[in-house]
């Protein structure tokens, strides 16, 4: 099993925080995989060693070259059009795979052979070709990311041999470089996007010197402070081409040195191998493509001044091309404290807030309210808008959103409840224990336990509360267990925080003595101490970031600072907040809010047997302030699905205020507002369609977006199904068998065993967690089982989900 790269993190709290030293190395790997002629993009996750496709389609059509925006999160290509295989156009996809869309389909006289997007996202930058010129020429053009304001960089003459302009991407915002090949020579050059500056950055056209016998270049990548130029090159001499090396160019300098002089292609001819395509992957890593039988291409990962790049294999058997490393970067995080009886919030790149006077402030999972205390719980909108009182008692304190946002738990007379934001129920009593001190509560992020700090014979510890939420028109908090003392009690351990992934908690002990950050996993087990470069001064309050496991926040020094570490250190690095947070009260660590409405679809299987009802839901997120006054929600399912039931929150049935149909796919339209479904407030969609006239092996992307009067966003999670059968390998595998062999491995296994004790899910599954046993002996015996296990259809339709059987 491979090792996971380290990361190097900077904190999500992008532009606010002060970052490490190093440069962050890409968490993700980008690139092109081939299979039956069959080009689609996927991705490897470099903590993980999994990988994860982001297209699926079905038609052979080349990719000819992709580009990652600077946040991570929208993929740009070409694509061969299957219709016109002499001509490309250009497509749009999210990381998660939703919001697949061909942005030039109807621009089929252009043929766009390559693609880039700006960092920021505004521009794309294309190399094209109007293919009803007397004598198409590819030219260099740059337009708006919506497609408007095009301009046309490069006027390169017509030569003998037709001009090819490739391999794009932007050095920043303003610069983009390209590969040119001109009667046989090719270079790399850069041009400012408003045209000016042309600049050739080699030097083989019109170069005596090395005609005829120009060198070949490959696919360039530059890294990350923009000063080297990484790529694949093959010189040739009169005896023909030799192998490929991979060489940098100095921008500054214009000298080349050569990185890998051995590289091996097996028995394929020099004229015949493969660019290897090498980029840099940050943090001294390089990622290029390879064989080790000269017959398959794969990914590899690698250092300058390796002695055999191979060492490292990333994928098997994968054709892999064009890898584009990248950081999947989290939107926007922020810190609410209180300073001198008033909550504040800071978020990155906006001017500090002054909310609303309280203390002990706690952001709600989208960023959109903040709970605090004053004379009792309260809370409100982040722009301080919507003053609401849970409980005016005295004595509450420590409060807590709801990992779903419909709840906040706080501490009333020694006790914890639970009351509904939208204040809707009376307060919740989950706790029946008034005489021992209860504090600091931290809700984990999948919404299975509360931890808090207990207090008993006035020793402090870390106590678990297992709870359940069901989501609905009357949503529900349910204690499913006693609570857990997790630490011992031979010292003071207090102060819990769950990481994002709830598998982690971090704490306070005094175990040594004195005041220590201690991480645990959420079952108590594997204790130990954070080990730090230089040990911070008094540390209090954890709070893990919103979005990463590794990174925790804290409270250290004289006076108390918010501080960052970065828990996959070796040794822990201390980073301050930039500019700084001064509080002596807990703080919270959150989301951003993101001004738009959030759509995203969650199905549990994305493989569909057309004879069970598919079931699934579209969660609304309303993260803008003020409220809009009307929104608009889409979804686009093929035509032949019918809808047999769409119920708001779960409970009420609606129906859809507008219909229509077009190119086989059908568009219900909601409307929310005064006079539609509901006032706008977030929601969340259940669907449940026929899908028995459909036709098993056919495959969709679904569509749907949010639309208010300042604009619309697609919706994102589950997009890509196919439609099972008629193999029964060909349907739903079980979801822990992460590689879909029909076997269930040791690892998959430790897996299920980790899942059933944490009462947990993967991807939704089990849908009904009171099965767990059930289902981990089942998983027992496919693991026995050395014919594996299969889809059982008969069992499955019984059920109305999934079910499968051992060969």
């Amino acid at each position: 099993m491979r090792t996971p790269v380290r990361r190097y993190a900077v904190s999500t709290l992008a532009g606010l925080l002060l970052c490490c030293s190093v440069s962050r190395a890409a968490d993700t790997i980008a690139y092109v995989a081939r299979q039956g002629g069959i080009d689609n993009i996927v991705f490897y996750d470099m903590a993980t060693a999994e990988t994860r496709m982001a297209t699926h389609f079905a038609v052979p059509a080349a990719i000819n070259s992709l580009s990652v925006t600077g946040d991570g999160q929208t993929v740009y290509f070409t694509r061969q059009r299957p219709s016109l295989p002499d001509t490309s156009s250009i497509w749009r996809v999210r990381t998660d795979g939703s919001g697949l869309v061909d942005i030039t389909s109807s621009q089929t006289a252009v043929d766009y052979a390559n693609v880039a997007v700006s960092p920021d996202g505004s521009l794309i930058a294309y190399a094209g070709r109007r293919m009803t010129d007397p004598v198409p020429q590819t030219q260099l053009y740059v337009m708006d990311s919506n497609g408007a304001n095009i301009r046309q960089l490069t006027f390169f003459p017509v030569q003998a041999e037709t001009t090819a302009v490739s391999s794009l991407f932007f050095k920043d915002n303003a610069t983009v470089f390209f590969k040119t090949r001109l009667n046989g020579a090719e270079d790399f050059w850069s041009v400012r996007t408003d045209g000016t500056f042309l600049t050739q950055l080699t030097s083989n056209w019109n170069n005596p010197a090395v005609a005829p016998y120009f060198p070949r270049l490959g696919r360039p990548h530059i890294d990350a402070s923009g000063v080297t130029l990484l790529y694949g090159k093959q010189t040739q001499d009169a005896g023909g081409m030799q192998d490929w090396q991979v060489v940098k160019l100095h921008l500054a300098s214009r000298v080349e040195t050569a990185v890998f002089t051995n590289l091996y292609a097996g028995a394929v001819p020099p004229e015949s191998q493969p660019d290897p395509m090498p980029a840099y992957a940050g943090g001294g890593a390089i990622a290029l493509c390879g064989t080790l039988d000269g017959v398959s291409i794969d990914l590899f990962l690698t250092s300058e001044g390796a002695a055999n790049p191979y060492t490292d294999r990333l994928t098997r058997h994968a054709y892999a091309r064009l890898p584009v490393p990248f950081d999947m970067r989290y939107p926007g995080a922020s810190y609410a404290y209180s300073s001198l009886g008033q909550i504040y919030i800071a978020s990155a790149g906006k001017p500090v807030v002054n909310v609303t006077p309280g203390h002990t402030p706690s952001l709600d999972p989208r960023g959109k309210r903040v709970a605090f205390v004053n004379g009792g719980v309260w809370h409100c909108a982040v722009n301080g808008t919507g003053l609401t009182c849970l409980d005016d008692n005295p004595t509450a304190s420590s409060p807590v959103f709801s990992p779903d946002g419909n709840w906040v738990v706080y501490v009333k007379s020694g006790d914890i409840y639970a009351r509904p934001v939208d204040l809707s129920q009376p307060a919740v009593r989950l706790t029946y224990s008034p005489d021992k001190g209860k504090s600091d509560l931290a809700f984990a992020p999948d919404g299975s336990f509360i931890v808090f700090t207990g207090t008993e014979n006035g020793r402090r510890s870390v106590m678990k509360l297992p709870v359940s939420l069901t989501p609905g028109v009357a949503p529900s908090i349910t204690v499913t267990g006693t609570p857990v003392n997790l630490t011992p009690l031979s010292a003071d351990n207090f102060s819990p925080a769950v990481s994002a992934d709830s598998k982690t908690i971090a704490f306070i002990s005094t175990r040594n003595l004195s005041a220590e950050l201690w991480l645990m996993a959420n079952n108590g087990s594997s204790q130990r101490r954070i080990v730090f470069q230089s040990a911070p001064v008094s540390p209090a309050f954890p709070a893990f970031s919103p979005y990463d496991p590794a990174e925790l926040s804290f409270l250290a020094g004289a006076p108390q600072e918010v501080c960052v570490i970065t828990l996959s250190d070796v040794a822990a690095a201390i980073r301050k907040v930039v500019p700084s947070i001064t509080t002596e009260e807990r703080f919270s660590w959150g989301k951003t809010l993101t001004g738009t409405v959030e759509t995203r679809r969650s199905m549990v299987f994305t493989t569909l047997d057309r004879v069970i009802p598919l079931r699934y839901t579209v969660a609304i997120s309303v993260d803008v302030l003020p409220t809009p006054t009307g929104m608009l929600i889409e979804e686009t399912v093929p035509e032949t699905w019918i809808a047999t039931g769409i119920l708001l929150n779960g409970g009420l049935p609606i129906s859809p205020w507008k219909q229509t149909v077009a190119n086989g796919m059908r568009t219900l339209t909601f409307y929310f507002g005064p006079t539609g479904i509901q006032p706008i407030r977030d929601a969340f969609i259940l669907f449940q369609f026929d899908l028995s006239g459909d036709v098993q092996g056919r495959e969709y992307v679904l569509d749907g977006r949010a639309s208010i009067s300042s604009g619309s966003s697609p919706t994102s999670g589950d997009s890509f199904v196919r439609i099972g059968g008629p193999g029964l390998t060909e349907y739903a595998p079980v979801p822990l068998d992460r590689n879909a062999d029909w076997l269930i491995s040791d690892y998959e296994l430790l897996d299920a065993i980790e899942l059933w004790a944490s009462t947990g899910r993967i991807h939704g599954w089990p849908t009904d967690l009171t099965q767990w046993d059930y289902w981990l002996l089942t998983l027992i015996d496919f693991w026995v089982s050395d014919g594996g296990y299969e889809y059982d259809p008969a069992a499955s339709v019984a059920q109305g989900e999934p079910r499968w059987q051992t060969k």
